[in-house]
């Protein structure tokens, strides 16, 4: 994180701001002198001030070149922006873990209320598979948050990064979509139809919904920001959004804590109920997955021996190839192994909670939408492809050989009666 000094003088009279990046913000602050500003830019700007009294327009440059490339042992490291930059980073993390839980609840809400024992809307054995509105639902939030400027303001960086990748990316699963699609293949299902055409509905509604959703979020935010967006003066004050930031950050930092071990304590009380510690757990572990995820974005930006692969996010697809595999061994473990009703909840909750929150569509869809931004018309079509292709292939090998030695369907569902 940078915290840099820039001082210019105005024709009125000689002022002097400090602009520093704060939770991932740059934040101007004015200070009244010179004894205000710490020693390490006071000694910096005298630096650039002098190399720039003989050509102000190429210096610049030059000097910002210079401190770029300055190592560690030349100059002493700012100890304010190495403080900001570790509490940026804490609570970017604490941000994910909290909403990742609120992610995974409303999630595990939106399945209960459209399950065919409520609205009916959603069924393993219907083309609309379960998690189908919730996918919907967290692809239409990260459309609303790319199309709006709340990263751009000052302190809401971690905060932005927690709703898209904590709440959103905990809202939507591709883990549950494609171990439905796989059991539906190899026969574990009982659609009205033909299994593998109703499979193939199945995929392709199931990305076009949420990409619409996607782009009608996206689209509503970017026009109610034109219309209502409106600058943030400071006047030498701290940016009121500063202040909202640093309440929002604490809070959620209160909040995870005190809700992760109550949920931690109700588990253990409760562990012999099979419902209660599978929502639970879900929760739970809902964050470990999200911050996995987090963690696997960074290969996104790295650059590859085999040059095709750099446009695609391979971290993303790393992720949903993982918690896919992981829910579909979780299924195969529970179709060949008596567990007790406790650790059959616990598994399940694996499945639930930390698959399904290592897993995303909305950030699948959000970066298909951005490959066609940028003219990546090809990458935008083989990227899900080739996600669809690999995850649903391996799981239905994995779900198929289990299949295929099971005496009949209904041992495939598992060998307890816990649920």
């Amino acid at each position: 994180m940078l915290a840099e000094l820039s001082m210019y003088e105005s024709e009125e009279n000689l002022r002097t701001s400090t602009q520093i990046t704060y939770f991932g913000a740059e934040v101007i602050e004015n200070v009244n002198s010179e004894r205000d500003i710490p020693r390490s830019y006071r000694k910096r700007n005298q630096i650039n001030s002098e190399e720039s009294t003989n050509d102000d327009s190429t210096s610049s440059t030059r000097n910002a070149s210079n401190l770029d490339s300055q190592s560690p042992s030349e100059t002493s490291p700012d100890p304010i922006a190495a403080k900001l930059d570790r509490m940026s980073e804490f609570f970017t993390y604490t941000n994910i873990c909290a909403m990742s839980m609120m992610g995974c609840i409303i999630r595990i809400g939106l399945e209960k209320s459209m399950d065919s024992a409520h609205l009916g809307v959603e069924s393993s054995d219907y083309v609309i598979f379960q998690a189908f509105i919730a996918n919907m639902v967290g692809s239409f939030i990260l459309g609303v948050l790319t199309g709006s400027t709340l990263k751009k303001i000052a302190g809401m960086l971690p905060v932005s990064v927690g709703i898209s990748t904590g709440l959103c990316g905990s809202i939507t699963t591709f883990s549950k979509f494609n171990q439905q699609v796989s059991l539906m293949i190899v026969g574990d299902s009982s659609p009205s139809g033909n299994r593998y055409f109703t499979a193939f509905l199945s995929i392709l509604l199931g990305l076009a919904a949420p990409t619409s959703s996607f782009i009608f979020g996206h689209d509503l935010s970017t026009i109610f920001s034109r219309h209502f967006h409106h600058s943030e003066s400071t006047n030498g004050a701290m940016p009121k959004s500063l202040l909202i930031a640093k309440i929002m950050n604490y809070l959620l930092v209160t909040l995870l804590i005190l809700s992760w071990f109550t949920l931690l304590i109700l588990a253990i009380i409760y562990r012999k109920q099979y419902y209660v510690i599978l929502n639970l757990s879900s929760v739970l572990l809902a964050p470990f997955g999200a911050l996995c995820r987090f963690a696997f974005a960074s290969l996104n930006k790295k650059q590859y021996k085999f040059e095709f692969l750099n446009p695609i996010p391979i971290g993303t697809l790393f992720a949903n190839l993982l918690g896919s595999l992981v829910l579909s061994a979780v299924s195969v473990t529970l179709t060949w192994v008596e567990l007790s009703c406790g650790w059959t909840a616990f598994l399940n909750a694996i499945g639930s909670g930390f698959c399904a929150c290592l897993t995303t569509v909305s950030t699948l869809i959000s970066e298909i939408q951005l490959m066609r931004g940028e003219g990546r018309l090809a990458y935008s079509h083989i990227y899900p492809l080739c996600t669809i292709c690999i995850c649903l292939g391996l799981s239905t090998v994995m779900n198929g050989v289990s299949y295929s030695f099971s005496s009949d369907i209904d041992s495939l569902k598992g060998n307890n009666t816990c649920s």
